[in-house]
């Protein structure tokens, strides 16, 4: 290397702003800075975030003119019809007797939504195919549902 380029890298080694760091020193700084902006927008989306959880969000009930039905089935759909047979359980229900007969006449009067509804209670080896099988047995020719006794408990 000739004289002239060294007095060049004296003179900028010198005057180097950044004092005598090296690349590696150089790059831990940026680092430390780039974890601390990261640090920094986690707090802020956790504080915004706790904010809102505590606020209830109410949705409209319709959606460009389409109603959206509510997750209560209608008062229809589980009551109970007086000339259906008693219920097939002995003892105490698992829930209230209202509750019970409520799952019973919406079983007999929705089969087709609980068709759909797996059930894990292991009764699929006794022959059931659905949820609706823990409660209805059968529908008489009459209309009139057959109960089985898994429902009641």
């Amino acid at each position: 290397m000739g004289k002239k380029y060294k007095d060049r890298e004296k003179h900028f080694r010198q005057s180097d702003p950044r004092g005598s760091k090296t690349d590696s020193t150089r790059w831990r700084s940026w680092w430390v800075v780039a974890v601390g902006f990261i640090a920094v927008g986690v707090v802020v989306i956790a504080v915004k975030f706790a904010a809102n959880s505590g606020s209830t969000r109410h949705l409209p009930s319709t959606v460009n003119n389409v109603t959206i039905p509510s997750a209560e089935p209608s008062s229809g759909d589980t009551a109970w019809d007086s000339s259906w047979p008693s219920l097939p359980g002995s003892g105490q229900p698992a829930r209230p007797i209202e509750v019970v007969r409520a799952a019973y006449a919406y079983a007999a009067r929705r089969g087709d939504v609980l068709q759909y509804m797996p059930c894990y209670c292991g009764c699929e080896r006794q022959g059931h195919r659905s949820n609706r099988d823990c409660f209805v047995k059968n529908m008489t020719t009459a209309g009139k549902p057959q109960w089985d006794p898994m429902g009641f408990t």
